[in-house]
């Protein structure tokens, strides 16, 4: 096929409509490299066949409408972990060493992080991305990690932006 990057895998399926059942997209909105799966309330999750920094993430997810994923719930904590993967989420610290927001600017509310984290808070730290790793624990699974780290990454989009 012309310009197809014989590294991506695709096949096209219709959308589930529940949260952990996913399928894999062609080149719908969010282009390659990438799966979807539509889950509850509405939202769009685009998970990544790739791995990139935490900037490269994001920046992927922006160009097509969408941001990285934020984790505000249970059910979301549990969608996520039904991907065995490690993952960019839209958490950050890099404005202030501690304070953790999400890409739209909130303050975490959750507590998912893993034992002893987040632990790069002193100033000389560049442990300022968080990553979630689905694959051994379910709950306790985020992580503080330096953003150049490549990982696979999940965006959120609304269905009609």
């Amino acid at each position: 096929m012309k310009g197809h990057d014989s590294g991506t895998k695709t096949q096209d399926t219709t959308p589930k409509s529940r949260p952990g059942e996913s399928n894999y997209g062609s080149e719908g909105s969010m282009g390659r490299h990438s799966r979807v799966a539509a889950a509850c309330l509405g939202l769009l999750y685009y998970i990544s066949d790739r791995t990139e920094s935490w900037d490269e993430s994001r920046q992927n997810c922006l160009k097509r409408g969408a941001d990285l994923m934020i984790i505000n719930d249970r059910g979301e904590q549990e969608f996520i972990c039904t991907f065995k993967m490690f993952f960019w989420i839209g958490l950050t610290d890099r404005e202030t060493k501690g304070t953790w927001k999400w890409v739209d600017e909130t303050l975490t509310t959750t507590g998912f992080w893993s034992s002893g984290e987040p632990n790069g808070a002193t100033i000389d730290s560049t442990e300022d991305c968080a990553e979630v790793n689905t694959i051994n624990d379910q709950e306790k699974n985020r992580n503080d990690l330096g953003c150049s780290e490549r990982r696979h990454w999940i965006c959120v989009k609304l269905p009609d932006q």
